[in-house]
């Protein structure tokens, strides 16, 4: 129902068949019970085809419970998505004030002159007992023997802290640049062993395509960024019968006409798995099939095609129009102000028109909407055509942020912040003894207490900020594993646009002509993956060598004679279909008014 409804609220069985995928004996055994419970009509053509139909505004409804459902869903997606945030940001907030206070703390001690600031050449306790410094022991200190230590000379005490303070920094930057460059050399060992074992650098290119890269442009909101951050980009649901709905919309553009070569090119699949998948078809949405003269199987799917879609005159007539009130079309076309409202109602859905309310009801229909679609049924234009064929479907590697370069700068430095701070405190709260030091003097209730402190201050935040960093980056090495697939799978479907550009001319296929199909007068390049792909195409394709052109430097010639001869005969047959009968025509009974 909410197919018809977005048809205009009037098609056929074959409409209703392409606009859901479902089978004919699926919408044949519901459409009438569905159809009565909103009012709506079953109507008769002449040529004994059935149209559905029912007012837009009467619409069927969704379920009450789906609705509840995807309302609860919702709320734990939000739900979810903002306590990622909140917990991020909750304790950032709470390190940088914990922070804050140790430094206004250590500040007071200081100003009550509680330092102790021993020098070997003297001493200057300041009430500090001399056996608690690093540096001097108490035998040297005034403040422990009761006598007054003999000073060095200040000059020579200063002179001497230069030149040892520049040692040691010295001695610190040599050792810094032999860090870096240790880090360096063990980061490319890695990085090479990384590649050798889970095949990171995959191929660069095949049969001369790259891999593209998905770039995230669109900001998401606020509440996701982190979620996205973490978990990638939001992705529409993968939809079960892409695959299905992709044939069926190639047979509905195609006059209804099918051989096992279409649905080769359409999916990508072997010749006995594209034989199945239109067989299976035919029985689904009321084929048939017919055998051409040249032998070749022709599937015809009479039903799939006939619809309730306008004719190209009158989109013509109403481009020319801009604005069309009711009763001016039902005066021009011969048609009842009901009839008119339901055929205007229909075609405002397919070009997306608009409705206004006046002294009369006027449909305002945008010029350019109208020829984009006046054009598509002309020539079935192939940026506008609904299907697409496999090697139009080429995969990108998907990005791994959600969210856009430039855009996440906030997040890393908060996690690491959050992420060092939770490792410093998961340190300082553990005494020798195993046991938990408090950071509060006493327990704050059920969140502050002597055995939570240690994890709700260091283990839990450790563990999400590591996550956030950690997960990325396991997802940065699945998708360069997985990669390599993609690219495979991109170079098979380039390998078939060659193979059916050459196939358009002959039957008769060599590595040489597949290279010039691809990349021109280029010089021969990769004909050793190209005759890999043709010896893959022979067997799956029922092809077979041609013996009297033997092997040469460049390979076999295969013959694909059948593959050929259904491209062919299909094409004839399509140009062959006589496009008024795919046409609803006069209505000979209408259930809304009969009496």
């Amino acid at each position: 129902m909410q197919a018809l409804g977005r048809l205009g609220g009037r098609a056929t069985l074959g409409d209703l068949m392409g606009a859901t995928s479902l089978p004919a004996g699926e919408i044949e055994a519901e459409i009438l019970n569905a159809i009565a419970g909103v009012e709506g009509s079953v109507a008769v053509d002449e040529n004994g085809a059935l149209l559905y139909s029912l007012e837009r505004r009467r619409a069927h409804p969704p379920e009450a419970w789906r609705t509840a459902w995807r309302v609860f869903i919702s709320i734990l997606e939000l739900t979810y998505t903002v306590g990622l945030l909140v917990f991020l940001l909750a304790y950032f907030v709470f390190y940088l004030v914990l922070a804050l206070a140790i430094a206004i703390a250590g500040l007071a001690l200081l100003a009550r002159g509680g330092d102790c600031d021993c020098d070997c050449g003297g001493c200057d306790c300041d009430g500090c007992d001399c056996k608690g410094c690093d540096v001097c022991d108490g035998s040297a200190c005034a403040c422990a023997s009761g006598k007054t230590a003999k000073a060095a000379p200040e000059s020579d005490n200063k002179a001497a802290r230069v030149k040892q303070r520049k040692e040691h920094r010295e001695q610190r930057r040599e050792l810094r640049t032999e860090r870096v460059s240790l880090k360096r050399q063990r980061r490319i060992d890695r990085l090479g062993s990384l590649r050798k074992r889970f095949g990171l650098t995959a191929y660069k290119e095949a049969l001369g395509v790259r891999l593209e890269r998905e770039v995230i442009t669109e900001d998401p909101p606020l509440a996701r960024k982190v979620f996205e951050y973490i978990f990638g980009p939001r992705r529409a649901v993968e939809d079960p019968e892409a695959e299905t709905r992709n044939v069926l919309a190639f047979i509905r553009d195609n006059n209804g006409r099918l051989c096992a070569a279409d649905v080769v090119a359409l999916t990508g699949a072997t010749l006995e798995q594209a034989e199945a998948r239109a067989l299976q078809l035919a029985a689904s949405y009321e084929g048939d099939i017919i055998v051409s003269d040249e032998g070749t199987l022709i599937y015809v799917f009479a039903t799939l095609v006939t619809t309730a879609a306008e004719r190209t005159e009158v989109l013509d007539w109403v481009m020319e129009q801009g604005r069309v009130s009711v009763e001016t079309f039902a005066e021009h076309f011969a048609l009842t102000a009901a009839e008119a409202r339901a055929r205007l109602s229909n075609l405002s859905a397919f070009v997306g028109g608009r409705e206004e309310h006046e002294a009369e009801s006027v449909f305002v229909f945008g010029e350019a909407q109208v020829g984009d679609k006046v054009e598509q049924l002309r020539t079935n234009n192939a940026e506008l055509r609904e299907y697409t064929y496999a090697w139009e479907r080429l995969e990108k590697s998907p990005a791994i942020l959600g969210v856009p370069n430039g855009r996440s700068g906030w997040i890393v430095a908060l996690n690491t912040v959050n992420l060092i701070a939770s490792v410093i405190l998961m340190m300082v709260l553990e005494d020798a003894d195993g046991g938990t030091v408090w950071i509060f003097e006493e327990a704050w209730g059920p969140l502050f207490s002597p055995t939570t402190d240690l994890w709700v201050l260091g283990v839990m935040p450790f563990f999400f900020s590591a996550g956030v960093f950690l997960i990325p980056i396991a997802r940065t090495l699945w998708r360069n594993i997985t990669d390599r697939g993609r690219l495979r799978r991109n170079a098979h479907r380039v390998f078939l646009l060659a193979l059916f550009n050459v196939l358009d001319e002959s039957d008769h296929v060599e590595a040489k002509t597949v290279h010039r199909t691809l990349y021109g007068e280029r010089p021969l390049g990769p004909l050793k993956e190209l005759r890999k792909h043709l010896a893959w195409a022979a067997r799956a394709f029922d092809g077979s060598i041609d013996e009297e052109a033997g092997l040469t430097d460049k390979g076999y010639t295969y013959v694909f004679e059948r593959l050929h001869a259904e491209v062919k005969c299909s094409e004839r047959e399509r140009e062959a279909v006589n496009l008024e009968g795919l046409q609803v025509g006069a209505l000979v009974y209408d259930s809304n008014k009969s009496d």
